[in-house]
Order: C-alpha cells, then structure tokens, then sequence
C-alpha cells in the first residue's frame, strides 16, 4: 500500500513539474519573440531572394505570420524600374527566401542612392 502511494506522489510530482516546466518555456518563447523581432516603420528595404535574381523595394515593411511561417509585409515602392509591377501594392516576401536586405532610413534616402548609382 505504500508503495502505490509512493509512486502516486512521484508521478504528481513529475506532472506538475513538467507542467511548470512548460509553461516557463512557452513565458520565455513569447518574450524572446516580441523582443527579437525587428521594427521597419517607415523604412525603405531593398530585399534580395536566394536563389533569384527578383527582389523587392518595400516601404513600412512589418512582419507577419501564417502557421509556422513568417512574411515581411509591406508596400511596395516605386524603384524606378520600368517592369515594377509591384509598386503601390502589398507585398508578402517570405524569411526563408530571402538572401540580403538593405535598409534605409526613408524614402528620399533611398532614392538619393540610387539617384547616384545613375550618375
């Protein structure tokens, strides 16, 4: 008899410290995210896929989230290039694809970049 309540009080005690447990990863993995994640507002990103020679120029870019998989959403800047067909449209650029950004500060920023890289 004591040893059935002995082995039902350990078994309590593992449950609840894999509960707690648990739950202190969960605590840590939502502040980790919410702190992690990097802020675009009012940035310009100049987004360059792997794999591709197509990129994106996007203006206050966030980041979003279907299931398990993470997007930079924003809108999309008029870049100068005449095939552009993404200007003035919300574009959804995947993590996982992408290869390289670059950030500007804003918008006249970036144009007068580029506006040198013409000269």
């Amino acid at each position: 008899m004591q040893s059935k309540t002995w082995f039902a009080a350990v078994g309590i005690l593992v449950v609840v410290c894999g509960l707690a447990t648990a739950w202190a990863i969960a605590q840590d993995a939502k502040q980790t995210s919410a702190t992690n994640l990097p802020t675009f507002q009012g940035k310009v990103l100049v987004i360059s896929l792997t794999n591709s020679t197509y990129g994106s120029v996007l203006e206050n870019v966030e980041m979003r989230k279907i299931g398990d998989k993470r997007f930079l959403v924003g809108k999309g800047l008029d870049s100068g290039h005449p095939t552009n067909w993404y200007k003035g449209r919300t574009v959804w650029v995947a993590l996982d694809d992408i290869g390289m950004m670059a950030e500007f500060p804003d918008v006249e920023t970036y144009r007068e970049t580029v506006d040198d890289l013409d000269r």
